[in-house]
């Protein structure tokens, strides 16, 4: 009984989990709406060109780079969240 109890001690709760998804969904909720206040306060500014004469804009850079950063927010989460499932499997099946 003992065993089981050390065991069950050594695992994750979940609240780092959910604080790291929080903190990873503000990032990019900041920059999302960081590309939205941009849009509205100076819409001129997004609709310039990167580079004179290019026909790329601010404002398409800046979603590929928001789309860029979701993508690699994910990827972060998941190694992470994977790094921390295998230490709990580790330490819980230490104790069987």
């Amino acid at each position: 009984m003992n065993g089981a109890k050390m065991a069950v001690d050594g695992v994750d709760t979940g609240r780092e989990r959910v604080g790291l998804a929080i903190f990873l969904t503000l990032v990019e909720v900041l920059m999302f709406f960081g590309f939205i206040t941009l849009a509205v306060v100076s819409p001129a500014a997004l609709a310039s060109p990167v580079v004179d004469g290019s026909a790329i804009t601010v404002a398409f850079l800046y979603g590929i780079v928001i789309l860029v950063a979701g993508v690699l927010l994910i990827g972060l989460y998941v190694l992470l969240e994977n790094a921390a499932d295998s230490r709990n499997f580790r330490i819980g099946s230490a104790g069987s």
